[in-house]
């Protein structure tokens, strides 16, 4: 059971859904977001990101009723599909800076450096990156190609586990390899993390 799907199961769906129209579809996701955000923390920031998502969602409801109106659902329609997809990546990369700011002071000042980046400096005047002390810029820019690369181009954990979990169905001999695999994997990383001198507090811990 993840967030989503809890929001969707006992909030969205109780609250009607999409069953009564498009105005009380619209509530539903604003109120169902809107409550979301809240669950993460009595702080306007949250309640704000939530916000932002349920906008989003009734945005693109209406968006995609355009376009199965205008170009009859057609999802090959690449210049559309690659504007939605920025679109889509620069609005949630906004709603998060709220989620993680500590203040709306500092999200406001964090967007401004996003809008007005200071490109005129050096490498050699950086700031080292802030999620890692004295990474070098080129390093950092090297590993964020790669992600994102891997993150845009290939595909997302939730599909891969679909292509195994039909492969295993239909190869049950494959099932305890699979299983070998992925709990050695799950071992390794434990360990790995284990082994680290610094760790980080787990996005969810306070919650």
């Amino acid at each position: 059971m993840t967030l989503s799907s809890f929001l969707r199961d006992y909030l969205y769906i109780p609250l009607g859904g999409n069953r009564k129209g498009r105005f009380y579809q619209n509530l539903n996701l604003l109120v169902t977001m809107l409550l979301g955000g809240l669950w993460h923390g009595a702080s306007w920031s949250f309640i704000l990101w939530g916000g932002l998502h349920g906008t989003f969602l009734m945005v693109n409801h209406s968006f995609q009723s355009l376009v199965n109106k205008y170009f009859k659902g057609e999802s090959t329609n690449y210049p559309l599909v690659f504007l939605s997809w920025l679109l889509t990546f620069t609005l949630v990369v906004v709603a998060w800076v709220f989620f993680r700011a500590t203040s709306f002071l500092s999200a406001i000042r964090i967007l401004e450096s996003m809008a007005k980046p200071k490109l005129a400096y050096s490498f050699d005047t950086i700031h080292p990156l802030f999620w890692n002390q004295g990474l070098h810029p080129e390093i950092g820019l090297l590993f964020c190609t790669l992600l994102g690369g891997i993150a845009f181009f290939l595909p997302n954990s939730n599909r891969i586990g679909e292509v195994i979990h039909q492969f295993c169905r239909q190869r049950i001999t494959v099932q305890p390899v699979i299983i070998g695999m992925a709990s050695t994997f799950s071992v390794l990383l434990i360990i790995i993390n284990s082994l680290r001198t610094s760790t980080n507090t787990f996005i969810y811990f306070n919650f």
